[in-house]
This record gives C-alpha cells, structure tokens and sequence, in this order.
C-alpha cells in the first residue's frame, strides 16, 4: 500500500511538471512580437515657406567712348571715373514653394519651384577730380546701384534617404529674377554741368546648383534647409553726356550671381 501511494505520487509530479512546461511553452509563444516601424514615404507633393540670406559674388564694371578724348573714355583711361564697383549685396530673401517627389531605385526623385522676395541692395559713390580740359576744380561723382528684387528656381531634385525620416539631397536647374543696376554721373561744375543717370531693370533667365537636408518632423509636415549658387547673367545700362558738338557714353555692366541659404516648412498631402 505504501508503495502504491508513492507511486502515484511520482505520477501526479510528473503530470504535474508536464503540464507545468506546455503551459509555459504556451504562454512563450502566445507574446506578441513588436511590429517593425515601417519606412517613411517622401512620395507625392507639397507646399511650404521658406526664409533665408542671399549673398551677390559679382562687381559692375563700367566701360565708355566719347568721340574727342575728353568724356567717359578719357576718364576711365586717366581714372576720374572708376572702371569697377563692388556691388556685392546681402540681405533677407523668403517666400514659398511647391514640389513632388517619387521614389525609384532607393532614390527620392522631384521636382520643386519656388519664388522668393529680396529687395537686398548695394549702392556706392566715388568722388574724381577729372584731368584737362575740364576746369581743376570740377568733381565728378560717380554712382552705381545693383539690387535683386526677386529670384525663383524651377529645379529637380535627386535624395538619397536615411535613418528612415532624413533626406539628403542635391537639386540644379533653371534659375529666373528681377534684377536692377543703375549708374549716374554728375559734374555740376564741367562745361557743359553733367547729371546724367540711367536704370535698367530687367527680368532674366539663368541656372542655380546646389543641395541641402530635409527631416520629416511629424505626420505631414517637414523642415529643410539648403544653400544654392545662382546665375542670371548680364544686366547692363547706358547713360550719354554731350557737350558742345560731341556725345560721351558710359555704360555700367552688372553679371548678377551668388549664393543664398534658407530654411523651410513644408506641409505634405
């Protein structure tokens, strides 16, 4: 009888430790695995704003003629009228932008244009006493201007992702503004008094280069930042000065380029 009792109790232990470990194999299997976080979509489009600092790199240099040797040609040879000015400007540039993208190949593919007021502005006189025949006492006062007042980019973008929710990328295309340059030249005492000026302020068409990051922040919305060198070419004005039966020109050329760094907002559906 002893032994019997033992004996069932080895087999109820067992039972016991069987059951024991099925159940923990269980409960093994029944946790639950931690989803992997999916990986951002840059794809489809988006609108935003944006705001930063534009640098010009360039100078306006000025050329003349005149037909007996003593107006502008005359006086850039002997230096009463400076050959060059540095009108490199810098100031505030913002405004907006659109753009799509799409992914292909692991790469971020777009396309972004964007439109941005300036306004930034260099102006500078300089002060020459001119050589004969105008009198000793005569001062010649020479001012340049050069001001963008607006630059836009239609550009495409190419962006390799990383750390899921970063986009580095690099964008080039067509760059287009509004640039000014004016150029004056007053000798109140010359004979006959001067005060000639001009302005030309012209719409033109150029290229831009660049690249930046861009970092999706929350659920639609993400920040950027990126600097590009732009482009827009020549932008020239002519001023003219006659005395007596002879006609002096003057003529002041401005290739308008540089560089600007910005950062922006935008919001993507």
């Amino acid at each position: 009888m002893r032994y019997k009792i033992a004996s069932l109790a080895a087999a109820a232990i067992a039972f016991g430790g069987v059951q024991g470990a099925s159940a923990a194999d269980m409960a093994v299997k029944a946790r639950p695995i931690a989803p992997v976080a999916a990986a951002y979509s840059w794809d489809g489009c988006y609108v935003g704003a944006n705001a930063g600092y534009v640098r010009s790199t360039s100078s306006t240099q000025l050329t003349g003629t005149d037909t007996d040797g003593g107006g502008f040609g005359s006086e850039l040879a002997d230096g009463s009228t400076p050959s060059s000015f540095d009108t490199r400007f810098n100031g505030f540039i913002g405004g907006g932008q659109v753009g799509c993208n799409r992914t292909f190949g692991g790469f971020v593919w777009g396309v972004e244009v964007d439109a941005d007021w300036s306004g930034a502005s260099k102006t500078l006189s300089q002060v020459n006493l001119p050589q004969p025949p105008f009198p000793p006492r005569a001062a010649i006062t020479t001012t340049i201007s050069n001001k963008l007042d607006w630059l836009g980019t239609a550009r495409l973008r190419v962006g390799l992702p990383i750390m899921n929710t970063v986009l580095l990328y690099a964008t080039g295309g067509l760059a287009f503004g509004e640039t000014e340059v004016s150029a004056s030249s007053v000798c109140p005492t010359c004979g006959p008094p001067r005060n000639a000026a001009s302005t030309s302020s012209k719409t033109a068409l150029g290229w831009t280069v660049g690249g930046g990051a861009e970092w999706a922040i929350v659920t639609n919305w993400s920040v950027k930042a990126e600097a590009l060198y732009y482009d827009l070419g020549n932008n020239s004005t002519g001023l003219v000065y006659t005395y007596g039966a002879n006609t002096s020109s003057l003529t002041a050329t401005n290739r308008e380029r540089g560089w600007l760094a910005r950062a922006g907002l935008n919001f993507h559906f």
